[in-house]
């Protein structure tokens, strides 16, 4: 497990406090930390505060400084019931930020899902599937990816979306990759089992894999036990041979970096 990073969610107190994102950068390369998930929303000032809109030459400044460190974009989006048409706007100034961060590594843009229920996805499939071909066609073009994390809808549901949406690209479909998240799996029942889930999954199908604990539908501040099984997803993952980054998204607080120290030897413990 040689590419540990972080969510800058972990970071919006923080940031809400005025911290500069910059501060916490140099944070985590103290901590031993190789990959970055800009998370829109948690930015601090590198973002607009209506729309949250990135500071895309803002943001490349920023990154070029941590030439040891991979950076993503990450936005959430209802790309699962027609939002990536409508929001094209901010999908175009996601799509740049991801390039602009990015700098000689892929560029990758992550997507999640907050609100779009099981109805609604079935709904707009059809359309669903076109669209997000088209976001990885574009991403092709600048030489990127794109990922989708799973998160409050069924897993069959997504799952069978991103295999369609493969299907449609061809070639390019592998660059349509899974962001997986087995704490997502607690908040609603009908989103399924997360290690049957991971079963279905190669390790070339995951761009990263987000370290966090859940109970009750309520995300945890710290990574350990609770309705996650980190072991046996750990052991699962190592069947697979997956090499990518595991980022830590633990609920933000005043002490994420000792609950960072907390649960980096959480994880040894469940790799032992």
């Amino acid at each position: 497990m040689n590419q540990l990073g972080i969510v800058t969610n972990c970071w919006k107190y923080d940031l809400d406090q005025g911290v500069p994102l910059v501060a916490c950068l140099d944070q985590a390369v103290e901590h031993g930390l190789v990959a970055i998930e800009l998370r829109q929303t948690a930015l601090g000032d590198l973002e607009s505060t209506d729309r949250c809109f990135p500071a895309v030459e803002q943001l490349a400044e920023v990154t070029q400084r941590y030439p040891g460190l991979s950076f993503d974009y990450a936005m959430g989006l209802s790309f699962l019931s027609g939002e990536l048409s409508s929001a094209d706007d901010l999908v175009d100034q996601a799509c740049q930020a991801a390039v602009a961060v990015a700098g000689e590594a892929r560029p990758h843009l992550r997507l999640v899902d907050l609100s779009t229920n099981a109805a609604e996805i079935r709904q707009c499939e059809e359309s669903t599937v076109q669209e997000l071909a088209g976001l990885v066609q574009r991403m092709d073009q600048v030489g990127g990816i794109l990922s989708v994390e799973n998160c409050r809808q069924p897993w069959d549901d997504l799952w069978r979306i991103v295999q369609r949406s493969r299907d449609q690209l061809g070639s390019l479909g592998d660059q349509l990759k899974i962001c997986f998240d087995p704490a997502n799996f607690g908040f609603v029942s009908e989103a399924g089992d997360s290690l049957a889930a991971l079963s279905q999954l190669r390790a070339n199908d995951l761009s990263m894999v987000h370290l966090k604990q859940i109970k009750q539908a309520v995300v945890l501040p710290e990574l350990g036990t609770g309705e996650v099984d980190w072991r046996a997803h750990l052991l699962e993952l190592k069947r697979r041979d997956y090499q990518g980054p595991f980022l830590f998204e633990m609920a933000a607080g005043p002490d994420c970096w000792q609950r960072l120290e907390a649960a980096k030897s959480y994880l040894q413990q469940q790799l032992a």
